[in-house]
């Protein structure tokens, strides 16, 4: 070929160029991003919109239907799915697969502007809805906050310095908290001392307002000043609230707040989620990296900034570690080093032993050719081009056809294609770059440095097939090809074992991770308090961490934990669910743990749902049987999920056994007197209003300390709410 005669004639040029290459190839690989998983788009948005006091079915109609029909009005749209629940509309809008994170943003903005537009079809007290597209985030670094004896305010109040000091580390991006719990002001009001003295509801409501709103008083001219006036009256500290003066009936007499109320500092009740870690209460903190961002750099920054912090951390509280990418990407690399330097060693074993062979790589096949044809005879220079000329198309149509079997998951849209899309493009990329070199750079290299036996003037040359393997290689092929019936039977019969053997291989795209660290998602039965939730996962904790090889548990409970890998898809919010993140000092033991695990809660609590399951490398959903029954009777589709997992479950090899719509939730019916409530002027409105505020409590505005909003939750003493005959 003309272009291997010029890389041997310009031989300095050419060597350059190699040179530069590979020391580019070099500087690339030191400064190319690094994250645990390969990157790929997720093309799943939420639009939550809430409608208080309003049943699963009526939130169903009213709510989830408007959305549905508006989002369907995308043309980018693949599907749409609902899930409904008291007070709460959660629609799941996924994009086709061609569109990709160049795409994506305008996509949701249009999604953004049909949501919007359906706003005013949305029924009174409904909404605003709020769309959520940010499952991108891969939050690789997360830890949890914990130590014995301290608050959730002072576990916040360290987490809130952490974040400001390591959102200034290089390549972080976002540090985000997980189980915080709210602080708020409990102003739990006497109503029999309230009945006496004539205070209404509304007039405590009215005054912690307006005490506590910031106000604009304008400026004064003070010479040659121009003065801010601002006014006193604010609370400085919750011990002021009980000094509020709550007027009385029209002229009644003016009473302070502490004498009809009790006023307490506490935590949301009941909390949104929870986190734990070996047993005790944290606060979880994550960090996610820049795009394109370097996770191994991120992480040694992150682990300096941390000691230089520690003077910082009082004393006893302790930092867990969940998940730390940094070390994993750092195993990983360690790991391909290892197997590269195997790899090379074995192929320069294999050279020394079998050159001259039946080798096929692009490179070796040219080397092999050229050392023939030096035996032969041939002058240097020569062989090389005749080498080439020979070799070169029938080995780029080799090197087609292998990339050609990686094209089928290189070149799909889906999470599937996008995820494996960079080895395919690694495959391209070496695999074309190996047939360059091979009729560029290799014939050249061979010349300088291919040594071998030649012929001596007047002398035959020697067969370079004439050895004793070549012999008895000849012997063999031979005897086959005249034998034609029995090879064709034993390859036949060759082909038939391998297919039964195929068979009875784990049949998974994606394989499991080597990951230390698997999951227990534990489900109580649908409508059960976070609180109960709570208390059970502390039973579970204990008993997890006696056991031998587990090194540290964290639990989250009411919701999945914050996406610490791009594969992992966290759970919604559920008061009823749990998560355990279970490490262990050998990731060769999970499997035995597991099977362990599960016989062993299943037994010991037979009112949960327990599944234990690994993390996998690549996308995918938790469960590997999915059936879905869709029509327009909720008790049919109950009814026929019901006997679907009655078959499930009488397979003994399957678990983790559940439907999305879960078991049905108790609700408790005040039945209203219409016509004393029309003759009293009371609508339906007031009285879930009044409930609300004895038993959950309602809002009456905020309260202000340094950079918090603490909200002011009026409510009924412990006494009452604990009293469910109190609604009457």
């Amino acid at each position: 070929m003309k272009i291997t005669q010029f890389c041997i004639e310009n031989r300095v040029t050419t060597l350059v160029l190699t040179v530069f290459l590979v020391v580019g190839g070099i500087i690339s690989y030191g400064g190319m991003g690094r994250l645990e998983d390969p990157e790929f788009t997720i093309k799943d948005a939420l639009i939550i919109t809430p409608y208080p006091g309003a049943s699963a079915a009526e939130v169903e109609e009213e709510v989830s239907d408007v959305i549905e029909i508006a989002v369907q009005k995308l043309k980018q749209l693949l599907e749409v799915e609902s899930r409904s629940t008291r007070g709460l509309s959660i629609v799941t809008a996924t994009i086709k697969d061609q569109y990709n994170k160049e795409t994506l943003p305008q996509v949701w903005d249009e999604l953004r502007r049909k949501v919007n537009d359906a706003q005013r079809d949305l029924p009174p007290g409904a909404g605003p809805s709020i769309v959520n597209d940010d499952f991108g985030d891969v939050y690789g670094v997360f830890f949890a906050l914990y130590g014995d004896g301290y608050s959730y305010a002072e576990l916040y109040d360290v987490a809130k310095l952490l974040r400001r000091e390591l959102l200034l580390v290089q390549d972080v991006a976002k540090v985000d908290f997980f189980g915080v719990q709210p602080e708020v002001v409990y102003v739990e009001l006497d109503r029999d001392r309230m009945s006496q003295l004539g205070i209404s509801r509304a007039a405590v409501a009215d005054g912690l307002r307006s005490r506590n709103l910031a106000a604009y008083a304008g400026h004064v001219e003070v010479g040659p000043d121009f003065i801010t006036i601002d006014p006193t009256g604010l609370f400085d500290s919750v011990d002021d609230f009980g000094s509020l003066v709550i007027a009385g009936e029209p002229g009644g007499a003016q009473i302070y707040l502490r004498d009809i109320a009790e006023v307490r500092r506490g935590y949301r009740d009941p909390a949104k989620q929870l986190i734990r870690y070996n047993g005790m209460p944290a606060v979880g903190l994550g960090i996610s990296t820049v795009p394109d961002g370097n996770v191994v750099t991120m992480g040694d920054a992150v682990g300096a900034r941390f000691r230089e912090l520690l003077p910082q951390i009082p004393l006893g509280m302790e930092v867990g570690i969940i998940a730390l990418q940094s070390r994993a990407v750092t195993t990983a690399i360690n790991s391909f080093l290892v197997s590269l330097l195997q790899a090379v060693a074995i192929v320069v074993v294999v050279l020394l032993l079998f050159m001259g062979g039946m080798l096929v790589d692009n490179a070796i096949v040219v080397v092999d050719g050229m050392l023939v044809k030096m035996q032969q005879g041939v002058e240097k220079v020569r062989a090389a081009v005749d080498t080439v000329q020979q070799t070169a198309w029938p080995l780029l149509g080799a090197t087609v056809i292998a990339i050609l079997a990686f094209a089928a998951i290189g070149t799909s849209q889906d999470a599937t294609g996008e995820y494996t899309r960079s080895l395919y493009t690694v495959i391209l990329i070496s695999l074309l770059l190996s047939w360059v070199t091979a009729v560029t750079v290799t014939p050249l290299l061979g010349i300088m440095v291919l040594k071998p036996k030649m012929p001596k003037p007047g002398e035959a040359a020697s067969d370079p097939y004439g050895g004793a393997f070549y012999a008895k290689f000849r012997g063999f092929l031979g005897g086959a090809i005249r034998r034609r019936a029995m090879t064709m039977g034993v390859v036949v019969g060759v082909f038939v074992i391998a297919l039964v053997g195929f068979g009875k291989v784990e049949q998974s795209f994606f394989p499991n991770s080597t990951r230390p660290q698997f999951m227990i998602d534990y489900w109580l039965p649908q409508g059960s308090q976070i609180g109960a939730t709570e208390r059970e996962v502390a039973e579970v904790e204990q008993w997890l961490m006696e056991q031998e090889s587990v090194t540290s548990v964290a639990s989250m409970v009411g919701a999945g934990a914050m996406r610490f890998l791009l594969t992992y898809v966290p759970e919604k919010e559920n008061p009823a669910f749990a998560q355990f993140l279970v490490d262990v000092d050998d990731y060769r033991l999970i499997d035995r743990m597991m099977l362990q695990f599960q016989e062993h809660l299943e037994q010991a609590y037979p009112g949960a749902m327990v599944q234990t399951r690994k993390f996998i490398l690549g996308p995918g959903d938790p469960g590997k049987i999915q059936a879905r029954f869709y029509g327009p009777d909720p008790d049919v589709l109950r009814s026929l999920a019901s006997r679907a997992e009655t078959i499930f479950r009488a397979e003994s090899n399957l678990y983790g056994i559940k439907t999305d719509w879960r078991e049905r939730v108790k609700v408790v019916r005040p039945v209203v007197a219409e016509e004393q409530a029309n003759l009293a002027g009371i609508t339906r409105t007031d009285i879930a209003t009044a409930l609300l505020q004895v038993f959950e409590g309602a809002s009456f505005g905020v309260y202000r300390e340094r950079d918090e909003l603490l909200p002011i939750v009026a409510r009924a003493p412990e006494a009452e709410r604990a009293d469910i005959s109190n609604i009457g």
